[in-house]
């Protein structure tokens, strides 16, 4: 019996968690790892970078590789 009652519990407590991240639009494998992500057109290719050194997605040495190759690569303003 204590095993029901346990096994309930748990199964209560998933299916409460599911529904609330569902509600709040966040996928549940990402819901406590990041805020959710607002890409739109304005965010430019250094803040595209730098979030992904964030992330842990680069390493340092090859952020700031791309970092210069971006300036490098950037028509100068007139």
């Amino acid at each position: 019996m204590l095993v029901v009652m346990v096994a309930l519990a748990v199964l209560l407590v998933w299916f409460v968690s599911t529904v609330v991240r569902r509600g709040s639009g966040v996928p549940p494998s990402f819901s406590a790892a990041s805020p959710p992500q607002h890409s739109g057109p304005h965010r430019s290719a250094e803040d595209i970078l730098a979030e992904r050194l964030a992330h842990g997605d680069i390493e340092v040495d090859d952020y700031h590789r791309r970092l210069e190759a971006l300036h490098k690569t950037r028509p100068n303003p007139s």
